[in-house]
């Protein structure tokens, strides 16, 4: 009897695993699940950020390990925790930085059109003087905030109002006082437009301003003075003649007993001599006018 002995090779093929790395928002709610294959046995590395999901990024400061180790009881899941990513926009932003079109996390939704983040009330002040020449002043104050685009929702947000720059002295966020130039022989009209309103106002006052104030426009203007020390009144101009009508000859209540003179301070002398009467003539009344120019 013959025995024969064979020799068995017994081999062990590693069974293939896979493992998920899952990605959650700060709620816990899964926005996405990637898939790793490995063999049991395997070390697999895990490298979470090459598959972010578009508008989301990775929250900081996680422990998320660089390779995992595939066993026999399968592979553990790989949670990596993200949020929102958000682009902020600030004055300095150039104008093809800012996000327009379809939204990275959400290609069904498109941005809004950004709203303005700067606003520079402005006080213009225009001094028109006597020869038709003209002088501006702007009195300017800037306030600034930043806009925040979220890259899932496509929402905007923006920041409260700060103030930036001004051009008052010490810079403050006010317009300055101002005091146009005084002219002799003119007196000085300010009239002040605040959107459809104009009014006349006496002097130019230093004012507080806010994101919220609106642009005014103030205009000095110049009236000559007449000789009276007003404007616009009919006043007599030394050389000028009278109106016809101004002195009309009157009949007086009784005879004076000298001849009455008038005059005024000006180069004008009008004389005025009424009922001249000679005794020696009856009861009729003669009235003469005698009106010499000196």
């Amino acid at each position: 009897m013959v025995l024969i002995q064979k020799l068995l090779n017994i081999t062990y093929t590693p069974n293939k695993q896979t493992t998920n790395i899952v990605y959650k928002d700060k709620d816990g709610q899964t926005i996405k699940t990637d898939k790793v294959d490995g063999k049991t046995d395997e070390t697999i590395p895990v490298d979470p950020t090459k598959d972010v999901p578009a508008g989301w990024k990775i929250i900081p400061d996680q422990k998320i390990p660089e390779t995992v180790k595939v066993t026999q009881d399968g592979v553990p899941t790989v949670v990596v925790k993200i949020e929102h990513k958000t682009i902020t926009v600030t004055p300095e932003t150039p104008e093809g930085d800012i996000p327009t079109g379809k939204v990275p996390g959400d290609p069904s939704k498109t941005y809004p059109a950004m709203e303005s983040i700067t606003k520079t009330p402005t006080r213009t002040i225009t001094v028109i003087k006597p020869d038709g020449s003209k002088l501006e002043i702007k009195q300017k104050v800037e306030f600034t905030r930043t806009a925040t685009f979220d890259e899932v929702t496509g929402a905007v947000t923006y920041s409260d109002w700060k103030f930036a720059k001004s051009t008052a002295k010490g810079g403050k966020s006010q317009w300055d006082a101002y005091t146009p130039q005084a002219i002799s022989g003119y007196t000085m009209h300010i009239e002040q437009k605040v959107g459809d309103k104009t009014t006349t106002i006496s002097s130019i006052a230093a004012a507080d301003v806010t994101e919220a104030t609106g642009n005014v426009t103030i205009t000095v203007t110049y009236v000559p003075i007449t000789p009276s020390g007003e404007g616009g009144g009919d006043d007599i101009i030394p050389g000028k003649p009278s109106k016809p009508d101004d002195h009309k000859p009157g009949v007086p209540d009784k005879t004076p007993d000298k001849p009455i003179i008038e005059t005024k301070s000006v180069p004008l002398l009008r004389i005025k001599i009424l009922n001249l009467v000679q005794p020696q003539l009856k009861a009729t009344r003669k009235l003469t006018h005698l009106c010499m120019k000196i």
